[in-house]
């Protein structure tokens, strides 16, 4: 994650809470998020295995 976050910083791309998400709600909703996606059936078309906490955890980086 490291040097996607080099890289991010590099090209200017914003955090989410510096394109203007409120970073409280966002970190509230990430439970959710996480459990949803795994719902989806979504994690299963990654092609390694990612669990609900790999998602918590993806969530939290880019806030």
């Amino acid at each position: 994650m490291e040097g996607i976050d080099d890289l991010l910083t590099r090209i200017k791309i914003p955090t989410l809470a510096e394109f203007g998400v409120d970073s409280d709600a966002f970190t509230a909703a990430i439970d959710k998020m996480a459990a949803d996606a795994e719902a989806s059936g979504s994690p299963a078309n990654t092609i390694k295995p990612v669990s609900q906490e790999d998602m918590r955890a993806m969530c939290r980086s880019l806030i």
